[in-house]
């Protein structure tokens, strides 16, 4: 049996430490992605950090800012009041879209109306984080950034930079701590 040159070489010329080098790269290639940022608790729980494809670079530095730049404790659940508050502000904006005290009793969450009743592509890859000082933030990153008229910006998100893809721009909202 021969014995496996512990040298590889890449076709870049570069020369690799193969019991290092190569057995990481292998390991990144099969890891999720939440493995590859700073923070893996916090991004496990998105399906973002469940891809295991190629990774771009530049998210995974963007999620590790993220997380540093908004002080984020860590992946929550929204109540469902906010996302009535949220309702409410699409209502505002296009009045249209009202619904029925029965459609509201029928569907009851708030995230689920949204999605029915606006264009759901505007609300796509949603992922909503708690930060230590106990506000909410919401992100939305979607690859189409109007839906039925209603553009994100419009109803308070503001665009950060992107956290899901390259083509898709992310829009975030800091909703205040408070009681209900």
């Amino acid at each position: 049996m021969q014995q496996i040159n512990s040298e590889v070489f890449l076709v870049t010329g570069k020369k690799l430490n193969f019991k290092n080098d190569f057995l990481k790269i292998i390991k990144n290639m099969s890891s999720k992605f939440y493995n590859l940022t700073a923070y893996p608790n916090i991004f496990r729980q998105t399906y973002w950090g469940g891809f295991t494809r190629s990774p771009e670079p530049d998210i995974i530095e963007n999620r590790n800012r993220f997380i540093n730049d908004y002080d984020i404790k860590n992946r929550v659940k929204l109540p469902n009041y906010i996302y009535k508050e949220l309702w409410n502000t699409i209502v505002e904006k296009k009045p249209e879209l009202k619904i029925s005290r029965r459609e509201e009793i029928q569907y009851h969450y708030y995230s689920i109306i949204i999605r029915n009743k606006c264009n759901s592509r505007i609300f796509d890859h949603e992922e909503t984080y708690i930060t230590k000082s106990g506000n909410y933030i919401i992100i939305y990153s979607p690859y189409e950034a109007s839906g039925s008229g209603i553009k994100l910006e419009e109803i308070g998100f503001e665009k950060i930079y992107n956290l899901y893809s390259n083509s898709a721009v992310t829009y975030m909202m800091i909703i205040p701590k408070r009681r209900r």
